[in-house]
């Protein structure tokens, strides 16, 4: 997996995880997934 990739997922997931304390629950939940589901492909 390339680093721009990696960075941009460790990215993506910090983003998802402060919408979902901060934001919407249910919104940074299903981020969290599709985040999760990109990095078991």
């Amino acid at each position: 997996m390339p680093g721009d990739v990696m960075s941009r997922v460790i990215i993506n997931y910090a983003e998802s995880f402060f919408v979902y304390y901060y934001v919407d629950k249910q919104k940074g939940k299903r981020q969290l997934q599709d985040t999760l589901k990109f990095l078991k492909k």
